[in-house]
């Protein structure tokens, strides 16, 4: 699954997360920890500080490119 396409739609949010194949942001966030193997709360505590317009883009990079610093302060997933 590509998490990292179009930028959010301020008119329907919700609506951007249905067409990555995600009910809801929730959905969305616990996708991307698994598919990069960090926790969710990893995952929470990145996209807090990038905020929601970062979420398919800068947020999935960050993780990618710092998944060792991650796994090291937040765990792994099983």
């Amino acid at each position: 699954m590509n998490h990292a396409n179009p930028q959010p739609d301020i008119e329907a949010p919700g609506k951007v997360y249905a067409e990555h194949d995600d009910l809801s942001r929730s959905d969305y966030l616990e996708a991307v920890a698994s598919d990069n193997g960090v926790t969710l709360e990893a995952v929470l505590s990145v996209a807090d500080l990038m905020g929601e317009d970062e979420e398919f883009d800068g947020l999935v990079t960050f993780i990618e490119d710092h998944i060792g610093q991650l796994v090291a302060a937040f765990g792994e997933t099983a």
